[in-house]
């Protein structure tokens, strides 16, 4: 007997627990492999398909923007146990090479590929707005492939502020897992402007009526979704299974926290975390467990109005981004461990990496906080420097994200004149000719006898 492909979710979904304790253990929580801060954009999208094509589209935000990084994420069809090589995903007809492969907890694999150098000259003259990019499954055989996510990350000046972009790989444990972001300042949600949102990718999600087929997400104890999940970037059939928070997606979080899911869009992966966050909160943890076995969160991605870090590393941030010349600047580093706890007495080097002032540094020791300052005078001149931090770890440097920084001309003031003796002298004889005209006029003239 042939089973239709929603049937056939469902028998995969009975054994799934079964099959989990076959698949190999190898797999790992979601780790940051990209952040940057500075004016940027971002455009995330998916596509899965039972055929062997399907466009992802890409929202270039404004003329001035051009493509700073671009990475393709792709997951084999659960418990498949399909293999994917290079070359066998296409992106906008050019072949995908992966840089990171591993296992899940599915019995199927997830691979993440940089493709910047395939997006940039599609996107850099494009016009403002969307651009469909066509990913080809046909190599690779599109039943094995649940989908693509396809992540964006602009330069884009136009931005009225600064943001940080942080992107996570990986594959989540599905009897329940976590990750920590640290911010370099606190986010206060009453502040108009402020922004802490997170989206996830999941592939093999399949949610119709009461399935039970949901992943549960937790923001600091507190849980965000009981419905996240589905297919809604898919096409609700095995090999197109996939979901991702972006396009098209509101950051309204779900009303019900703890609602099961009822059909592919009762939950679009996208959420503001501003809702878990007080005005001092700099810690953010977030756990996610399926309980249903079935469901492979292998991306998740932040954007925010505060420089962030995930996980272990070094976050540097600033409270001024601009100054005239000459003036002073300070620079903040901050080091956590994994579980986002800050870690002192450690030794950070400060350097400006490039512009007016390059070559200055700096080498200080964190506090109990975890934290250490650099300061220097901006003499070098106008113009915009970078700065980065960086500090040793089992024999590794780890460096941190970059900042710029502004100098402009002081504003000059033509100075007052001073009159000299003779300039003086002249001013008073003609102060006094003018009082004694105006005495003669005032005067009042004498009767004849």
């Amino acid at each position: 007997m042939q089973l239709t492909k929603p049937k056939m979710r469902s028998v995969l979904s009975a054994s799934a627990a079964a099959f989990a304790l076959l698949a190999a253990p190898a797999h790992a929580a979601l780790v940051n492999f990209y952040s940057a801060t500075g004016k940027l954009g971002l455009s995330v999208d998916g596509c899965g398909t039972v055929s062997d094509k399907c466009n992802i589209d890409v929202n270039k935000p404004s003329s001035s923007a051009t493509v700073k990084t671009a990475f393709l994420m792709t997951a084999s069809s659960g418990f498949s146990g399909a293999v994917l090589a290079n070359a066998s995903i296409s992106l906008a007809g050019q072949p995908v090479n992966w840089v990171e492969s591993l296992p899940n907890g599915i019995g199927s694999n997830n691979y993440r590929a940089d493709v910047t150098s395939i997006i940039k000259p599609i996107l850099d003259p494009a016009a403002v707005g969307i651009s469909g990019i066509e990913v080809d499954e046909s190599v690779a055989g599109s039943s094995l492939v649940d989908g693509s996510i396809l992540v964006v990350v602009f330069d884009d000046p136009s931005q009225p502020k600064a943001s940080s972009v942080l992107l996570n790989f990986g594959a989540q444990e599905i009897m329940g897992d976590t990750f920590n972001v640290t911010l370099a300042s606190p986010i206060d949600p009453a502040v108009p402007g402020s922004q802490l949102d997170m989206g996830l990718g999941i592939s093999f999600g399949y949610q119709e009526g009461t399935t039970g087929q949901n992943s549960v997400v937790q923001v600091n104890g507190q849980t965000l979704t009981s419905s996240a999940g589905g297919d809604d970037d898919g096409e609700h059939s095995d090999g197109a299974l996939i979901t991702v928070g972006g396009l098209g997606d509101s950051n309204d979080n779900p009303a019900d926290p703890l609602a099961p899911s009822t059909n592919a869009r009762s939950d679009d992966e996208l959420y503001s975390l501003l809702p878990f966050l007080s005005s001092s909160t700099t810690s953010i943890s977030t756990y996610t467990i399926n309980a249903s076995s079935d469901d492979n969160i292998f991306f998740a991605y932040f954007q925010s109005s505060s420089p962030a870090i995930i996980g272990a590393g070094i976050l540097l941030s600033q409270t001024v981004d601009t100054h005239t010349v000459g003036a002073q600047h300070t620079a903040q580093a901050v080091i956590n461990d994994d579980n986002g706890v800050p870690q002192p007495n450690v030794s950070v080097t400060f350097t400006v990496t490039a512009g007016p002032n390059a070559g200055a540094t700096f080498t200080g020791t964190t506090d109990a906080e975890g934290k250490v300052n650099f300061t220097y005078a901006g003499n070098g001149g106008v113009g915009t420097d970078t700065i980065e931090a960086s500090f040793v770890l089992a024999g590794n440097t780890i460096t941190s994200n970059t900042l710029d920084v502004t100098w402009t001309a002081p504003v000059v003031t033509a100075p007052k004149t001073v009159p000299s003796v003779q300039g003086w002298g002249l001013i008073l004889l003609t102060t006094l000719l003018g009082m004694l005209g105006v005495a003669r006029v005032r005067r009042v003239p004498q009767k004849s006898a």
